[in-house]
């Protein structure tokens, strides 16, 4: 251009999917008749991708999040399900391994990966212990637990009024502390010692 007698600006804007240093403006217009020592203004397309604040997606949505990501310019890559009574909720953004969150600065065209809900909310609940307990509070505390009482049987009983519970099946233990929502648990009362 300056061996034409031109002079000419640049400046650049960042495309995702379009190779770097390609004009993608030009003003004036090509092909139109200028003075000399006029100047063009040329728009590339730069290689360096601008940073972004990460937009508040959480708790949207995935339908949402995908609409809001578009806009800013941001791909989603992996999904994943955790345990959330909410379906395709984002609980969680990932962005190169570490967990990102609302203003944090990525690269614009940056791939993320999400965490959702899976709507079937909490799947498992703690065994509770119900040695010692009467019929009436071992059925208390399991559905409070969110489980059924299984079969009841009774062990060398004199009084059932007084009976206590000695065993449980499942029975609590260190490898054994959480348990399918709904699940039954076994009850053997007596009025005997507990079995250890």
């Amino acid at each position: 251009m300056e061996a034409q007698g031109l002079n000419y600006h640049v400046d650049s804007v960042y495309q995702m999917d379009t190779p770097p240093g390609m004009v993608v403006e030009q003003d004036p217009d090509p092909k139109t008749n200028v003075k000399l020592n006029r100047t063009i203004y040329l728009t590339i397309i730069t290689r360096i991708a601008p940073n972004v604040g990460f937009p508040d997606i959480f708790e949207k949505t995935f339908l949402e999040a995908r609409a809001v990501l578009s806009n800013y310019g941001i791909k989603i890559g992996d999904t994943s399900y955790i345990s959330d009574i909410a379906r395709d909720r984002v609980l969680q953004v990932d962005f190169r391994g570490k967990n990102i969150n609302k203003g944090d600065q990525i690269p614009k065209g940056s791939t993320i990966s999400l965490v959702l809900g899976d709507g079937k909310g909490a799947s498992e609940v703690d065994l509770p212990d119900l040695t010692g307990l009467s019929l009436n509070e071992a059925i208390f505390s399991l559905k409070g637990s969110s489980l059924q009482p299984g079969i009841v049987s009774y062990e060398n009983i004199t009084d059932s009024s007084t009976a206590r519970v000695i065993k449980q099946l499942p029975a609590l233990s260190d490898s054994l502390t959480k348990v399918n929502i709904g699940s039954s648990v076994d009850i053997i009362l007596s009025n005997g010692t507990p079995v250890q």
